[in-house]
């Protein structure tokens, strides 16, 4: 039996498929077996509301698209602080952060459409679409 690997995924590889990048056929590959953080999540709905989609079909797409989304807990801030504070030449955001410390939580690859990410000083394996 084939084991289905999980991966983290950030709104950046989400948005690639939406927006069908050329690098879409790419970003898919992730997208099952997806885990997101309901931060991610949030800023995938503002961008596709932002550019007219209705905040519940954006919400159903998501959920039609990764598989689930993992909330944080109070003790990830500290993690997350840290990852924002170490690597803060990057120009990380919150968002960036909070993917980031999901991936080390969960010791699972995170995969991102942003390629500062692969500068990043963390504990995680980071893979970039582009």
């Amino acid at each position: 039996m084939k084991e289905v690997k999980s991966f983290v995924i950030d709104s950046s590889v989400f948005l690639a498929v939406v927006h069908n990048e050329k690098l879409m056929d790419d970003a898919k590959q992730y997208l099952e077996n997806s885990l997101m953080s309901a931060i991610n999540a949030a800023e995938c709905v503002i961008v596709l509301n932002r550019n007219g989609m209705p905040i519940e079909i954006a919400k159903e797409l998501l959920e039609s698209l990764v598989t689930k989304f993992v909330f944080c807990e109070f003790d990830d801030s500290v993690n997350i602080a840290n990852i924002k504070n170490t690597n803060k030449d990057l120009g990380l955001s919150i968002g960036d952060c909070f993917c980031l410390a999901l991936g080390e939580k969960l010791e699972l690859p995170v995969v991102t459409a942003d390629k500062i990410w692969q500068e990043a000083k963390v504990n995680v394996e980071i893979i970039c679409i582009r």
